[in-house]
């Protein structure tokens, strides 16, 4: 029998997680009430955190938020941006309105050149390091945006497989979500 590499391997049954799951579940309640939160759940690799972070994201699709998750991987980890690229690529909206998000000099069109219309400016190497800023707040911004609309749980799996830049960028959108209604989980 064929099995699909596509999705990972997660057990169906959650046992003796009672206080982890309990505090993730406050933490949703959280972010739902406009408290932003960002949670990192660290562990050994076979410990469980992939299975709790996908009963956290049952729960949190049972309460109406938006989930959006990206992934590093060990291959990729000298790809700037990869756990954001990756997570953009899935934001479930039609191709229009992610180009209408990303379009007029949108900093984040020039992580997903196919989903914007008009070709990225060139940024000199002077101002390689504020146009990284402006990406940062963007994405920031984004999320911030979406949550607006609907409650959000972000989910970035395997952050240890991270690229610095990434990494820049993931913290600066921890900072930025306080009085929005995410929560960000890091494992």
């Amino acid at each position: 029998m064929a099995m699909s590499v596509e999705k990972p391997v997660v057990c169906p049954v959650l046992i003796g997680r009672v206080a982890p799951l309990s505090s993730l579940a406050r933490l949703l309640d959280d972010a739902c009430s406009g408290s932003g939160q960002v949670a990192l759940l660290a562990g050994e690799a076979g410990i469980g955190k992939s299975r709790l972070v996908a009963e956290t994201r049952a729960r949190a699709s049972s309460a109406g938020m938006r989930v959006l998750q990206g992934s590093c991987f060990e291959p990729v980890r000298a790809l700037p941006y990869a756990p954001i690229i990756d997570l953009l690529r899935k934001l479930q909206l039609a191709k229009e309105q992610i180009g209408r998000l990303l379009s007029g000099g949108n900093p984040l069109g020039r992580l997903l050149p196919e989903l914007v219309s008009e070709e990225p400016a060139s940024v000199s190497a002077a101002d390689q390091v504020q146009e990284k800023h402006r990406l940062f707040h963007a994405f920031s911004q984004l999320l911030v945006q979406l949550a607006t609309a609907q409650p959000l749980l972000v989910v970035i799996e395997d952050l240890h497989w991270s690229d610095e830049v990434s990494l820049e960028c993931l913290l600066h959108a921890a900072r930025q979500i306080a009085p929005a209604r995410i929560l960000v989980l890091f494992t």
